[in-house]
């Protein structure tokens, strides 16, 4: 019920992280968030208990305003500014970053839409192509394969956020398909072209050339 958001919203304040991660799952039902829980989501995505963090993250991509879209770019990319190369130690961890892909994906898509913005394009775009330049240079060590393939699950999710947001913004596929080509390029081994192949053959759906 609708007319339950506000209560829900106010819970995500709520000490006990079981009753926060309850009213996210709440709030996540169709047709309960819109922008009046925004700013209780978005403090929500700096939970201290990881499913909230989690869950939070993809009621961003439900939510789909500006102020999300912001909030999702900046926990794809780390903290840094849109562009600049951020240590792994200072990023986000694996699945939230994709999870928040995954949402910019949803928030493109979301009705009525709010164009996603150049620092959510240079985010996912980056999560796509960046990575692929030493992706090459795989660990050898058990914890090196975890981490390289958390970091893939990342550049997939970033791949597929990318075809589903240019569906509704065709003007930006000339751009997008110059940047993944000029990764595609830089890409050493199969595991680093695979996420720019996929992401490019998105952008490129329904072209007539």
């Amino acid at each position: 019920d609708r007319a339950t958001a506000p209560l829900c919203a106010g819970l995500l304040s709520d000490r006990d992280a079981a009753v926060r991660r309850q009213a996210l799952l709440a709030l996540r039902q169709p047709g309960m968030l819109d922008e009046r829980a925004s700013d209780a989501v978005l403090a929500a995505t700096r939970d201290a208990d990881s499913e909230v963090r989690l869950q939070a993250t993809y009621a961003l991509g439900e939510i789909g305003s500006q102020a999300a879209q912001d909030r999702l770019a900046e926990l794809l990319r780390g903290s840094g500014p849109p562009g600049a190369k951020v240590s792994p130690e200072l990023l986000p961890p694996a699945e939230l970053r994709a999870a928040a892909a995954l949402a910019l994906g949803r928030a493109a898509q979301a009705r009525p839409a709010v164009p996603l913005a150049e620092a959510a394009w240079s985010a996912l775009l980056a999560a796509v192509a960046a990575p692929a330049e030493s992706a090459g240079a795989a660990a050898s060590t058990e914890s090196g394969r975890r981490m390289e393939l958390a970091e893939q699950r990342v550049r997939r999710a970033a791949a597929n956020a990318l075809t589903q947001a240019v569906v509704p913004s065709p003007g930006q596929k000339t751009a997008l398909a110059a940047a993944l080509l000029a990764a595609l390029r830089k890409a050493r081994g199969d595991a680093a072209q695979s996420e720019v192949l996929t992401a490019l053959g998105g952008v490129l759906r329904g072209s007539p050339s």
